[in-house]
């Protein structure tokens, strides 16, 4: 089987990892914003794809 990195729960926890500390580099709060409820979004991602059997 294919390894598929979009559904792969480390790949999305990285990618909130990524989005968190770009959220603490804004110096513009509202762009911090956006990149935490990005990171809040691949979290839960990374949540759903470890709850599925591959």
């Amino acid at each position: 089987m294919l390894h598929e990195p979009t559904k792969d729960a480390a790949y999305f926890s990285r990618r909130a990892v990524v989005e968190q500390t770009l959220a603490a580099a804004c110096t513009d709060p509202t762009v911090a914003s956006v990149h935490l409820q990005m990171a809040k979004e691949y979290d839960r991602k990374a949540k759903e794809a470890a709850s599925r059997d591959f």
